[in-house]
């Protein structure tokens, strides 16, 4: 007995699934966005042109259009058809720039060294080089206090992926105007 429904519900549970399912739309011209199980089932669903996904386990014809799915899907979690992997950035000097910054989330303790770099969890961690065991590039990172890191990190598996990535792109927007704000990073001629 084949497993395939079940293989589908997990799969619909997964951030990069996702993913590839917006990539593979928008290469279509069909841009979607996809932040929630019911909406991977509901692309399975007219994808495959079926109503349940029962029908994984019991139609063969709806078998080989979802083994060929998960194939295409596997293909572009290596690369094939992927986002192309980022080299993750690294430079000491910009951590260390934290300790004289204030949390860019609370807003206090600047200049105590009680404010680190804290590098971006969840959806975005991906887009800027994080792999296994491989934080994301340190360009991809807020200066945070030693709570609202705590905050932020345990953010990453509770709260709703559109509001944590827009917070995370929130505190790292107001991280890079902070080191331009005071000289820190500047812009160089082309």
């Amino acid at each position: 007995m084949t497993h395939y429904a079940r293989g589908a519900a997990l799969l619909c549970q997964n951030a990069k699934f996702w993913h590839y399912i917006e990539d593979r739309e928008r290469a279509a011209g069909n841009p979607v966005t996809v932040r929630h199980p019911d909406a991977a089932r509901d692309w399975i669903y007219a994808t495959l042109d079926i109503s349940s996904r029962k029908q994984l386990d019991t139609d063969p014809e709806a078998t080989t259009r979802w083994r060929a799915t998960v194939a295409d899907f596997n293909g572009w979690l290596t690369g094939y058809g992927a986002r192309q992997k980022v080299t993750a950035w690294r430079n000491h000097d910009y951590l260390a720039l934290a300790r004289h910054a204030p949390c860019m989330r609370c807003q206090r303790f600047k200049g105590t060294g009680k404010v680190v770099c804290a590098h971006v969890m969840g959806e975005l961690a991906g887009y800027f080089g994080k792999g296994m065991a491989e934080k994301p590039s340190d360009f991809a990172a807020a200066y945070l206090c030693h709570d609202c890191h705590g905050v932020m990190d345990a953010y990453a598996n509770t709260a709703e992926p559109l509001t944590r990535t827009l917070e995370w792109a929130v505190l790292i927007l107001k991280t890079h105007d902070w080191l331009l704000r005071h000289g820190f990073v500047q812009i160089g001629k082309p």
